[in-house]
């Protein structure tokens, strides 16, 4: 699997004036002439990224990492800035650029991770260290913490030489914006600024199953690495994983996502097909252990990326089609 592209777009604005017979003028700014207007015409509202898959309208992460010790090279400067928010939902898919961010996404249920994929193969993910791949409250030490949230770091800038770092992440209130001060493997300083802007998700306590997925796909000489989670209420089916039932989990347009991740089929044969920006992400033979109301997965997708999650069910709905 290839880690999705979404790439920001600029919207030209014109301003209009009145002709002398009483119709609209339009200005164009750039050639700076003025022409007739249409007297009608139509518009269409199409929803924007954000707004379908539940992704954030713009993350931005700016990173500068300190030449070697003794050394008078230049520093390393890199910036992601990727806007899903306002792309039109039908253009969007796997191989678009990628932006997410927990703290707009849903930050009382999703691991601390900003993930940055850019069109041109490069990447960053800044994540929570001792995450592997599940939902849980973020701690209430994280925003506004004086020590931080220990996290690790992956940036990749497409030239197949990863960058690996640790460090501390250090939130504003809001968590919406941070800081994180870390240390590269070979004893570099790197410092990296992000912005999450965006509608915070509204959580509810109506949700009844709840599915988080890692999803690793090999880029540039380096592993991609997306968290994506969802909560679903209404359209589910969750059993106890018996290998009786023909679907163990099933849940279609969930209400609340992160990552572009809203449905999900797991069958008792292995089989899991699950629904990232619109496009399904398949893996056959998949490794599946549970009990009543919940499990865990394992497999390699259709195009050989690594998959593994959790899912967990509560509630009325559980157990139900």
């Amino acid at each position: 699997m290839r880690v999705v592209a979404m790439l920001p777009i600029v919207a030209l604005a014109a301003c209009s004036v009145g002709a002398d017979d009483g119709s609209p003028v339009a200005v164009d700014a750039t050639a700076g002439t003025l022409a007739t207007a249409p007297t009608s015409a139509t518009t269409t509202d199409v929803p924007d990224a954000a707004e379908v898959f539940g992704l954030p309208e713009r993350v931005v992460v700016a990173v500068t990492i300190d030449e070697m010790p003794g050394d008078d090279g230049d520093p390393v400067v890199a910036t992601f800035d990727v806007s899903p928010g306002g792309i039109d939902p039908s253009a969007v898919g796997l191989d678009s650029a990628f932006a997410s961010c927990w703290a707009v996404e849903g930050p009382d249920w999703l691991p601390v991770e900003v993930v940055v994929a850019a069109g041109d193969g490069s990447s960053i993910r800044i994540v929570e260290s001792s995450v592997v791949a599940r939902q849980r409250a973020v701690p209430d030490d994280i925003p506004g913490a004086s020590d931080g949230v220990e996290v690790s770091i992956t940036l990749d800038r497409g030239d197949g030489r990863p960058v690996l770092a640790d460090g501390r992440l250090v939130a504003e209130p809001d968590a919406r914006r941070g800081r994180v001060e870390a240390l590269t493997e070979d004893g570099r300083s790197l410092v990296a600024d992000y912005r999450c802007d965006g509608d915070v998700a509204t959580t509810s306590e109506t949700a009844v199953v709840e599915v988080s997925l890692r999803l690793v796909a090999e880029g540039n000489g380096a592993d991609v690495v997306r968290t994506v989670s969802l909560r679903g209420a209404d359209s589910t089916i969750c059993r106890s994983g018996g290998e009786d039932e023909g679907v163990l989990l099933s849940v279609v347009d969930a209400r609340w996502t992160a990552g572009g991740f809203t449905g999900i089929t797991v069958s008792a044969d292995g089989t899991v097909t699950a629904r990232v920006l619109g496009d399904d992400v398949v893996a056959r033979g998949a490794r599946l252990d549970g009990t009543s109301g919940m499990g865990v997965l394992s497999a390699v997708t259709d195009d050989d990326a690594r998959l593994d999650g959790a899912w967990s069910c509560r509630g009325p709905a559980a157990g139900r089609g």
